[in-house]
């Protein structure tokens, strides 16, 4: 649990306590998060753990122990930051005693939702449309990325909210500038109005990244089309991160 939507809560103690009071609702938690310390939350990693390797073809091999027994064996296409959830899902299903070979059959049928880790067609480039508009979620995706078959890697970020990109300003210029190239969009405001201090929060956004990696501001959608078609190759990775219109982007280039 980390601090965000700062534009309702004021630190990271009113989310947890927010987090506290959703657990309390549920009979039983299941955990992913270390150490459990509510009498309704069990900790999955107390039982189970997991292997992973990454396959030639991109997926995911996951290997599931019990008290050190190998209790289940799947592959995902899903992102190696998604496979946390996986093993998480894997875990209930088996504790709930659903059957092995069903759980794995789900689990490697199941291609993902809209806009987390999307793979959209264009003759441009290999293109993926991530919802990602937290800087750990961020850092996860670039992670996923650097496993991913590519030449060369561009990351285009949409910040959503002036609130929450305030907030986390620095933790946002770290976690981009781990991109080899970034693309800063203008921010999506969303229900919110900028105050007078915030009109140039984007562009100084990009300028703090640039100090770290190759980053431009962009404009407009228009503008970062141009540049895809113009310097991106078939083979190259262009991620399209945040939790506005951003992937409006991807419509543009099909």
């Amino acid at each position: 649990v980390e601090f965000d939507h700062p534009d309702y809560f004021k630190d990271v103690k009113e989310v947890e306590r927010s987090f506290k009071k959703f657990f309390a609702q549920s009979k039983r938690v299941f955990s992913c998060c270390g150490k459990a310390k509510e009498k309704n939350v069990f900790d999955l990693f107390e039982d189970y753990r997991y292997a992973q390797k990454t396959l030639l073809d991109g997926r995911e091999e996951i290997e599931i122990y019990k008290q050190d027994l190998l209790q289940l064996v799947c592959q995902t296409s899903l992102p190696s930051c998604a496979v946390v959830d996986v093993f998480a899902v894997a875990c209930y299903l088996l504790e709930k005693g659903f059957n092995k070979e069903k759980i794995a059959q789900g689990i490697e049928s199941f291609c993902g939702v809209s806009r987390r880790w999307q793979k959209i067609q264009t003759k441009w480039c290999k293109l993926v449309v991530d919802y990602a508009h937290h800087p750990t979620q961020i850092e996860k995706v670039l992670i996923s990325a650097d496993k991913t078959l590519h030449e060369r890697l561009y990351v285009f970020f949409q910040p959503h909210t002036y609130t929450r990109t305030h907030a986390l300003f620095d933790d946002f210029v770290t976690a981009l500038s781990h991109g080899p190239f970034v693309g800063i969009l203008p921010i999506f405001g969303a229900r919110e109005t900028p105050k007078a201090s915030w009109q140039n929060l984007d562009k100084n956004l990009a300028d703090q990244i640039a100090q770290k990696t190759e980053c431009n501001y962009f404009c407009d959608f228009n503008s970062v089309c141009n540049f895809i078609k113009t310097n991106c190759r078939s083979n190259d990775l262009v991620l399209l991160l945040g939790a506005g219109d951003v992937d409006q982007i991807a419509t543009l280039l099909q």
